[in-house]
């Protein structure tokens, strides 16, 4: 489903979970515009809806999902160099909860908080 969104608006999908992998997904044809990290549309996922999420600017997104790059156009493999960066800092995150969470995990302060309210 985050393939045809993605496709349909010309903007990036990036699947929001609290259970389950979170994934990013760029549209399969086309080419980004000069600021494609103004085009992401951030969608949590619960069971049988979808919500519309707002984070900050230059937060940290989760890994491009699987299937995109057998899919996609050879003009749209574009779309992922420009998020490689905030994409390899999730992972790192990501790891660095998963070794916490067998001790305590860390409290982050609200400057590092990506939900604006």
């Amino acid at each position: 489903m985050g393939h045809i969104v993605a496709t349909v608006l010309g903007k990036v999908v990036v699947k929001l979970m609290k259970q389950g992998a979170s994934e990013t997904f760029f549209p399969l044809r086309g080419i980004p515009s000069s600021n494609p990290s103004s085009l992401i549309i951030y969608l949590g996922a619960i069971p049988g809806h979808c919500i519309y999420v707002k984070l900050k600017d230059d937060c940290l997104i989760p890994p491009t999902c699987i299937q995109w790059k057998s899919h996609c156009s050879a003009e749209a493999i574009i779309w992922e160099s420009f998020f490689v960066a905030r994409q390899a800092k999730f992972d790192k995150l990501m790891k660095g909860k998963i070794v916490d969470n067998k001790k305590n995990v860390r409290v982050g302060s609200n400057l590092n908080d990506p939900i604006e309210l």
